[in-house]
């Protein structure tokens, strides 16, 4: 039986920033890279790389909204092309 052969050592690494111009909002951009996840489907590719953008706002203590976008930028067989987010985190 063929199946998926998943590479057993995988480099990665990640870069983030997040900008606070004003007090209750913020600008977050992060991009990561990693190398090949799959080893017996040469057509997967080598290398995914994507970047993520958001908008941070504080709703209060406990409470944020992050609105933001993912974008792929090698290639569109490894992770989403494009995708748009809405998200609610709740401490407790």
């Amino acid at each position: 039986m063929r199946g998926v052969e998943y590479a057993p050592l995988r480099a990665g690494g990640f870069v983030a920033a997040e900008w606070r111009p004003w007090r209750r909002a913020s600008l977050v951009a992060e991009t990561n890279l990693a190398s090949r996840l799959v080893e017996n489907i040469e057509s997967y590719p080598g290398v995914h790389w994507i970047v993520n953008v958001a908008g941070r706002i504080d709703l209060g203590s406990r409470a944020r909204l992050d609105v933001g976008f993912t974008e792929n930028l090698i290639s569109q067989l490894t992770t989403t092309d494009f995708a748009l987010y809405l998200g609610l985190g709740l401490h407790p």
